[in-house]
């Protein structure tokens, strides 16, 4: 059994060995304190103009600057034509297909010539008939004429009567009338039978260029109609080694593209592949789309490869104007304003001017800003051009107040 007096001198030692950990602890952590005072300020006296800037700031640079106009647009074949039937009647058969290569004069479909022929065949026997009236109509006039020259002799003779003699006149006359009417039917069954013979040559449906079939509206059995709204059958593109497209430029950017710029296009099919064409025509004519005004631009570009087909949605970027070695200041610090009323931007300046906010400091006093006037040239969208009389390269200006921001 433990001694009372042991067992105090126990906890008498226990408590002065807590005490002892508690001071060694505070201790500790005042020496640290004091060892990040003691280096922060140090780091204050070798820093002296350290301080937390309430901007963000860019600095005006030296580069190029290329203003591009973008618009979207359709891949179309340079030459397109459609094909219908001049023809009436039942396809009886077609012969080429999607993507087929086709050459000028080469058979698309055939109709059946059966109507056709009939009709050839029928032409031709009105056609006989009427040559052989026609034989008979002269033979009777080169009758009548001899019996007028007879009847002319024998009135010189005096023995004829005046009245012998005109009506020998009128049969020669109304023969040879008769005659120049079969004449002239002969001549228009010609023609009809010419007509017939041309729809039996209809009846086929020839290329009327080399290129490629892109569609095809028909089959074998369908019955077409020639008129003057007859439906398509064939579709071909000339040529597609070279396509162009059909893009929608908008009105406040038409006055930057003419004809013969350069342009690029790429297409979702092959997003790494970079196209390049020239800008052939502005058109007059503008489209307007929910108060969008644009005008369309036609552009030639090389299809060399085959990657490139009708319908395809292309983006196209055009090099309007450029700017090589220029200084150049980004957007961001055109569009800043501070938010105090103190700063005051310069007033009265023309359109294309701008106003740029440096930063400046001193060791007596904190950072502050000034506005000074600057004349611009081209965009990019992200930096612009000064021109003219303008901060040096390396300046800061600001882009953005941190305190100002909610």
């Amino acid at each position: 059994m433990t001694e009372p007096s042991a067992l105090r001198t126990d906890l008498d030692w226990a408590f002065t060995a807590r005490r002892r950990s508690i001071r060694q602890r505070q201790v500790a952590a005042a020496l640290v304190s004091t060892a990040v005072l003691g280096g922060a300020l140090l780091y204050r006296l070798a820093h002296p103009h350290t301080v937390v800037s309430r901007y963000r700031v860019a600095t005006v640079t030296v580069g190029d600057i290329v203003d591009r106009v973008r618009a979207n647009g359709t891949l179309e074949p340079t030459l397109e034509v459609k094909v219908s039937a001049q023809a009436s009647g039942r396809v009886a058969s077609v012969l080429v297909d999607f993507n087929s290569e086709v050459k000028k004069g080469d058979v698309l479909a055939e109709l059946d010539p059966s109507i056709a022929n009939t009709q050839v065949e029928e032409q031709r026997a009105d056609l006989r008939a009427q040559e052989a009236q026609l034989e008979r109509a002269e033979s009777d006039a080169d009758n009548a004429r001899i019996a007028l020259e007879r009847v002319q002799r024998i009135f010189a003779g005096a023995a004829s009567t005046q009245m012998e003699l005109d009506n020998a006149r009128g049969s020669y006359e109304g023969a040879r009338a008769a005659a120049s009417a079969s004449r002239a039917s002969v001549a228009a069954l010609r023609a009809q039978l010419s007509v017939a013979q041309t729809n039996v040559l209809h009846t086929k449906i020839y290329a009327p260029v080399d290129g490629v079939v892109v569609e095809r509206n028909v089959d074998p059995g369908a019955s077409v109609v020639a008129n003057f709204q007859a439906e398509t059958l064939f579709v071909i593109a000339q040529d597609l080694r070279t396509m162009r497209i059909v893009a929608d430029v908008d009105e406040a950017d038409v006055s930057k593209v003419s004809p013969g710029m350069p342009v690029s296009a790429k297409v979702d099919a092959y997003p790494s592949d970079l196209f390049h064409g020239t800008l052939r025509q502005i058109r007059y004519g503008s489209h307007n789309q929910q108060g969008v005004v644009t005008y369309p631009a036609v552009i030639d570009l090389a299809n060399d490869q085959g990657k490139l087909r009708p319908g395809m949605t292309a983006v196209v970027t055009f090099d309007a104007r450029e700017a090589r070695g220029v200084r150049r200041v980004a957007n961001a610090a055109l569009r800043f304003r501070p938010a105090f009323a103190t700063h005051e931007a310069p007033t009265a300046m023309p359109a294309d001017d701008g106003t740029l906010w440096l930063l400046t400091s001193a060791r007596d006093r904190p950072e502050v800003v000034e506005a000074v006037s600057v004349h611009l040239g081209i965009t990019d969208g992200s930096n612009t051009e000064l021109v003219g009389a303008s901060p040096d390269p390396g300046i800061q200006v600001v882009i953005d107040d941190v305190e100002a921001q909610p």
